[in-house]
């Protein structure tokens, strides 16, 4: 529980952010952070913002709430808090969830797209999210209209499970997804990293679209127009090494140019589940920490002792772009390469390291 009260008030520290709280922790560790001793490595302004005692009555309180209502709340070190979100670079330091978690959820894909989808692409996710689900798969969304909301409901036909993240804390959900929401629940979890009472801004759904992709080995865009979040989730995605789908649209349709895009870039094409499932059946050895790839060794050597931009790299290497996203992201995770930034890749041991507030 002190664990857990600890993340808590990390979490919810102004100005820190989910990034700097994992600097943070790992520099000095949770009892440090927390205790008396001066800490002239942290910036005065976050070490006032982590020690203010109204921010320890805050974390207790919000305990309490999540009590009351049934809720759950997982710190970053529980057993059951998702291994595959944990392993980002910015993984939130504590998690609401309304419902529970499996370890059937390690196998997750992410079916995404626009809010004002047509008919044609509300079907098409609805359908692949029952087929991927009827498959074993869990299915994961944002809860919002659209795209998200077809997926969800796919994977409830198919009796699966289906994870929903919200960007807005429990207790704030609109009126129009509170019935999907609490059937999303029964069959899996509604999830958030925010407090309860935290309403949705601009700045929270791209913070919620990391988190859909950081708990997924692969990200399926459906429909999606040029500035769409579903495009962050798919950045998000390749930064972290997952698998990057995109269902292709007709040319003139402005909802098709998102997914036609990635497709340029080298993100897979799907006309089906089972193109999803032929690649996703091999991505966990792949994420985990044994052997390397030949993708992976070929990378390495492309890159040798110094330091290059991942475009470089894709140049050097006669690959796509996106390919070598998806491949520096994998190897940043299995600790062998680091960026720095500049944002060029070299050897971990190469890697100088520095605080995200600075």
């Amino acid at each position: 529980m002190q664990d857990l009260l600890l993340r808590l008030r990390l979490a919810r520290a102004a100005g820190v952010g989910a990034r700097g709280a994992r600097t943070l922790e790992r520099a000095f560790g949770l009892s440090v952070l927390f205790g008396s001793d001066p800490l002239p490595d942290v910036p005065a302004r976050v070490l006032r913002a982590l020690r203010d005692p109204g921010l320890a009555r805050a974390a207790r309180e919000e305990l309490e709430l999540h009590a009351s209502h049934g809720w759950k709340l997982l710190g970053l070190g529980d057993p059951v808090y998702p291994p595959a979100l944990r392993e980002i670079h910015d993984p939130p330091q504590v998690l609401s969830v309304w419902g529970s978690l499996s370890s059937a959820d390690r196998e997750a894909v992410a079916v995404v797209g626009a809010r004002r989808a047509t008919h044609e692409g509300r079907a098409f996710a609805h359908d692949l999210a029952r087929d991927l689900a009827a498959a074993g798969v869990t299915v994961v969304s944002g809860l919002a209209r659209g795209i998200d909301a077809a997926a969800h409901r796919g994977a409830l036909a198919a009796g699966g499970r289906t994870l929903a993240v919200l960007g807005c804390g429990l207790g704030r959900l609109p009126a129009h997804q509170q019935e999907l929401a609490a059937q999303a629940a029964a069959a899996g979890a509604v999830l958030s990293e925010f407090h309860p009472h935290a309403g949705a801004r601009r700045h929270t759904f791209p913070q919620r679209n990391r988190v859909v992709a950081g708990l997924c080995a692969g990200v399926v865009v459906v429909q999606a127009g040029p500035r769409s979040g579903a495009l962050i989730t798919a950045d998000f995605a390749l930064g972290e090494g997952r698998e990057l789908f995109a269902v292709p649209g007709f040319p003139r349709e402005p909802l098709a140019r998102g997914p036609n895009a990635l497709l340029r870039d080298g993100a897979r094409l799907v006309e089906s589940a089972e193109d999803v499932l032929a690649v996703l059946r091999g991505v966990e050895a792949a994420l985990g920490p044994g052997d390397l790839t030949p993708e992976e060794r070929g990378l390495l050597a492309a890159l040798g002792e110094g330091a290059e931009t991942a475009e470089a790299l894709a140049a050097r290497a006669r690959l796509g772009l996106y390919d070598v996203l998806r491949l520096l992201g994998r190897l940043e995770r299995k600790g062998l390469l680091r960026s720095d930034f500049a944002g060029r890749w070299r050897p971990c041991r190469l890697s100088p390291a520095r605080p995200p507030w600075g």
